[in-house]
């Protein structure tokens, strides 16, 4: 899959739950979809979105992509392909 580049830091299982919301605060609405209440959790300043996900029982892989679509829907892109990548 191609998306373009919206120049924040990509988001990935090893960044904290602080880092994503000070980079895209809008995307609390995803981890509330989740009902995950990391935005208000203190917990949520050190834990990874793995280590989150593990503890709720959610796919990690899952969240991430619920988390990238969202935050290219948000900024108003779109992505091609089918999230195989090229030569495949």
């Amino acid at each position: 899959m191609r998306c373009p580049d919206s120049g924040k830091p990509p988001i990935h299982k090893d960044m904290t739950v602080s880092e994503l919301l000070a980079s895209r605060p809008e995307l609390s609405s995803v981890l509330r979809h989740y009902r995950m209440r990391c935005p208000s959790c203190m917990a949520g300043q050190v834990e990874t979105l793995q280590s989150v996900a593990q503890a709720h029982g959610i796919e990690v892989e899952s969240l991430l992509r619920d988390l990238n679509v969202a935050s290219l829907m948000a900024a108003g892109g779109e992505c091609q392909g089918n999230g195989e990548e090229e030569g495949s």
